[in-house]
């Protein structure tokens, strides 16, 4: 049994937003680092692995957060996301999808994207973008089957950038 919860960064119960948070600036435990272990690889690339960047990030106060927790409490995957503007379209941006491994393959990201385009479509709101790392194979054919595509502000190949920028049209 899996809960689904919705919040605000600044109405996150204290204990689950530290953790969130703990999972970009330390990556201390094993259940923390598992749903980021991506992430070290990010400073080998042109974008750089800033964690006090991606704590500030995670903190500001435009963050919403989906987090799943699994019967224990444990969390084992998680949404990071603003209502924004992406080049003049309104847009609900996913800075961040991640799921235990040992959760993958097993619904809970779909259940996490599902949840974002009903709220995309009650707000109103007509786009969903996300950047994805061209390494992260397993991400890029997830979104795809969600039916994501590059969107056309994605980077070109002659910019050589590490990166995709997909979106969905609710």
């Amino acid at each position: 049994l899996l809960t689904l919860n919705f919040f605000r960064i600044t109405m996150l119960p204290y204990h689950r937003r530290k953790e969130l948070v703990a999972r970009a600036k330390e990556r201390t435990s094993e259940e923390l680092s598992q749903l980021i272990d991506n992430m070290p690889q990010v400073g080998e690339l042109n974008w750089g692995w800033d964690r006090e960047k991606k704590v500030e990030e995670m903190n500001n106060k435009a963050c919403r957060y989906i987090v799943v927790t699994n019967e224990a409490g444990y969390v084992v995957g998680f949404c990071h996301f603003r209502f924004d503007m992406e080049r003049s379209r309104t847009a609900l941006y996913c800075y961040e999808i991640q799921v235990a491994e040992n959760y993958q393959r097993q619904g809970v990201g779909s259940a996490i994207i599902e949840i974002v385009k009903q709220l995309a479509a009650k707000t109103n709101i007509l786009n969903i973008f996300v950047t994805v790392f061209k390494f992260n194979e397993n991400s890029l054919k997830f979104f795809v089957k969600q039916a994501f595509v590059i969107d056309t502000y994605s980077p070109k190949k002659e910019e050589r950038a590490d990166y995709y920028i997909l979106s969905k049209q609710i």
